[in-house]
């Protein structure tokens, strides 16, 4: 498969690396290095580590949309129609998770991958647990209620 270098424009054939296809956009290495491609990552590892909370807000919302599509302002507005608080056990959700720093889970459905909404990660889990079925959740409320 023949490509075109990212800097040159010389078609070239990339050799196969351990991973795969090891030089995928520049011809050489001389291309590579006067890309700029290597100072532009020396500056973000510089970046990252001179504005860590920069970098978090950043991975987290790309997480938000790798993994649910949604944007930040799509969570936080699904906290809002909640009324900051947790569907399943009606306590106030915190901005940050005590036990793991993070933020309160998207519960979603896991079958569509459509969110649900923003739950205590205990909720969360206990939820997923319950294999997601409405009739065992009901069963084990009747089982408790009973005792």
């Amino acid at each position: 498969m023949e490509r075109s270098c990212a800097r040159c424009g010389d078609k070239f054939q990339p050799s196969q690396g351990q991973n795969g296809w090891a030089n995928k956009k520049y011809c050489s290495a001389k291309c590579r290095r006067r890309s700029g491609a290597i100072k532009m990552e020396a500056w973000r590892k510089k970046d990252r580590a001179d504005n860590p909370e920069k970098w978090k807000q950043k991975q987290r919302a790309n997480a938000l949309h790798k993994n649910y599509k949604m944007t930040v302002e799509e969570y936080e507005t699904l906290v809002v129609m909640q009324n900051g608080l947790c569907p399943v056990c009606g306590n106030l959700l915190p901005l940050v998770e005590d036990e793991n720093g993070k933020h309160p889970p998207v519960d979603h459905d896991h079958k569509t991958g459509k969110a649900r909404g923003i739950l205590h990660n205990k909720c969360n889990r206990a939820i997923g647990l319950l294999g997601d079925d409405p009739s065992i959740c009901r069963r084990a409320a009747e089982y408790l209620e009973s005792k």
